[in-house]
């Protein structure tokens, strides 16, 4: 797994001197740098406890990856992954949010964020969603079925049913 390269302008903000920045990026970038590599570290320990299906052991080693790196949209899934699995759809949704916020190209977290909108019943937010997911993989049949529960549950039948 590649990090991405720490670069200072990213924790200073955008009114940094840019006579200071090679200083500041040679001064942070190891700090930075070893934070995201202890957040892999406790992402990975995490999975071996997925895998084990325990899932109050992954989530707090992914919630100290997402600590130490909260720009890491893989510790943002995971960590929606588990919380969804112990039943906490809120923090679930928050945490699909975050990663999607963080990736907004990356289309398979319009479905996340939509299958735990459906589950919150926020209907309306979940057929946003699953439309614009669908307009780019419309043979996803979790999805299709997801929109056609959300029109039914809006006495759509007539959509649900095409």
């Amino acid at each position: 797994m590649s990090l991405v390269q720490p670069k200072a302008q990213d924790h200073v903000g955008p009114k940094a001197s840019p006579k200071t920045l090679p200083q500041l990026d040679r001064k942070l970038s190891p700090q930075i740098r070893a934070r995201q590599q202890k957040a892999v570290r406790f992402l990975q320990t995490g999975l071996k406890d997925l895998s084990r299906k325990d899932y109050a052991a992954a989530e707090a080693k992914i919630q100290k990856a997402v600590e130490l790196d909260k720009e890491n949209v893989l510790a943002w899934r995971m960590l929606a992954f588990t919380l969804d699995h112990r039943q906490d759809y809120a923090k679930a949704f928050d945490a699909y949010e975050t990663a999607a916020r963080l990736a907004p190209n990356d289309i398979t977290l319009l479905r996340d964020v939509g299958l735990m909108a459906y589950r919150l019943d926020r209907v309306a937010l979940a057929e946003k969603l699953f439309v614009t997911y669908l307009t780019q993989n419309s043979d996803d049949e979790e999805v299709l079925t997801s929109l056609a529960c959300v029109w039914r549950d809006q006495n759509r039948y007539g959509d649900a049913v095409d």
